[in-house]
């Protein structure tokens, strides 16, 4: 390569530069030089694009599917607590066992309200028991 005394001289790693552009073939060792043909180019080109994209799409589409997964197995585990829970109040409700689901919360309810007047009751009994033994107290018994 001349150098005119109008040009100015390239650094060394430019001068290289502009030969790999210009021969591609020079960037690889010439043990490993094997003569490629455009079209097996393009295709080791497609298929490079091809894995590169479908290292980007995969991840996410690998990640959905997990988060799917993990999905089906926390609404299968919340079912399974949920049946555990109506299989708990069947045992609870008297006659419960014998009820569907939509009966048995129904009963539950009537239950829930008879346990309330339950305790009021208890409540009343107690205070007028209570009562009952103060004023024995008061006149000496």
């Amino acid at each position: 390569m001349q150098i005119s005394k109008h040009e100015e001289p390239m650094p060394a790693l430019q001068r290289k530069a502009e030969r790999l552009h210009q021969n591609p073939d020079l960037a690889t060792p010439s043990s490993k030089k094997q003569k490629v043909m455009p079209s097996e180019m393009q295709n080791r080109a497609s298929k490079s694009k091809k894995q590169s994209l479908s290292k980007h799409h995969l991840q996410p589409e690998a990640q959905r599917c997990q988060e799917i997964d993990e999905e089906v197995e926390g609404e299968e585990s919340e079912r399974a607590d949920v049946e555990e829970k109506i299989s708990t109040l069947q045992r609870i409700v008297p006659g419960g066992e014998d009820l569907g689901v939509e009966k048995l919360f129904e009963e539950t309810a009537e239950y829930i309200l008879s346990l309330q007047w339950q305790i009021k009751a208890m409540r009343a009994l107690t205070t007028f028991f209570e009562g009952l033994e103060r004023n024995t107290r008061k006149l000496g018994g």
